[in-house]
């Protein structure tokens, strides 16, 4: 099955938090919740405490909590708090109570992530053009085309080959879009292939798929090990000296700075395994050296 958003963003919060018995107090809801609505029913209030609560990616602001009725009541600013965006939730949905690691946060650091491999790293896409004569400017498909990694002819024949143009300029920013300039082409009417390189997309919806970004699927924990070290510092937040009683006591248990350790390891790692897929990419997809005018 292909990777989606959803499953970047759950492997990155099983990179943050584990298999420990440090795990978020959730419960789910017992019917569906309308963008407007300031009251749920969950299964079990207990797992509730005033705050703030996650569904999904949205977060909110818990003002009461009634255990005998077994249900939340958030004020009139309770929703879509801290800039997430209020959203209908369905019954069964989980309700996650102070989350260490929003998913709201972690979806933005995946996104983060995979706008920083480029230039690095770059999403390919490949499309066809027709061979004219009577133009040489051609609007590719790929706005956010930025290299050409390949130009080639198709044959006049059945064997379908592709012989490479080496004659070309593109202009990435050029009115309508990036075009490609062709000053050699194969017969008219047969097609050209063009293999372009450029910045990733992000992605929005838990059920996008990572190729849809442009990246190829080795880049994958590349995109992840960058979004977890770029949420570790969120562990060391409530840590700082003096915040509060409960801090201090936490600091105890685990002392300040050990976050930036953590940090620094798996920025090691993503540094690492993001070296280790520019080499591949580059090899199987090496700009070429061709002539402009």
């Amino acid at each position: 099955m292909s990777t989606t958003l959803g499953d970047v963003v759950d492997s990155t919060l099983l990179y943050l938090s584990g298999f420990t018995s440090q795990q978020d107090q959730s419960t789910y809801l017992l019917g569906s919740l309308a963008t407007t609505d300031l009251t749920a029913s969950v299964s079990d209030a207990s797992a509730i405490s005033r705050g703030v609560c996650e569904i999904g990616y949205e977060l909110l602001q818990v003002d009461n909590v009634d255990r005998a009725s077994q249900t939340i009541t958030m004020p009139p600013y309770g929703r879509g708090f801290r800039g997430t965006t209020a959203a209908t939730h369905s019954a069964g949905t989980r309700v996650v109570s102070s989350p260490q690691f929003p998913r709201f946060s972690v979806k933005q650091a995946v996104n983060d992530s995979i706008g920083a491999v480029y230039p690095d790293l770059y999403a390919i896409q490949d499309e066809y053009l027709t061979s004219d004569p009577t133009k040489t400017n051609f609007v590719l498909s790929n706005t956010n085309a930025r290299h050409v990694l390949r130009v080639a002819g198709e044959r006049i024949g059945p064997s379908g080959e592709f012989v490479p143009i080496r004659h070309y300029e593109l202009r990435p920013y050029g009115s309508g879009g990036a075009q490609l300039s062709l000053y050699q082409q194969p017969v008219p009417g047969q097609r050209i292939h063009v293999r372009t390189g450029g910045p990733p997309q992000t992605l929005a919806n838990d059920t996008d798929l990572f190729s849809a970004s442009g990246l190829p699927d080795s880049a994958v924990d590349v995109v992840r090990l960058g979004a977890a070290y770029r949420m570790v510092p969120y562990l060391e937040t409530p840590l700082v000296s003096g915040l509060s009683a409960t801090a201090d006591l936490a600091a105890n248990m685990r002392p300040i700075g050990a976050g930036e350790r953590l940090g620094k390891y798996l920025l090691g790692l993503y540094r690492t395994r993001l070296e280790e897929v520019r080499r591949q990419q580059q090899a199987e997809n090496p700009i070429r050296v061709h002539y402009e005018r």
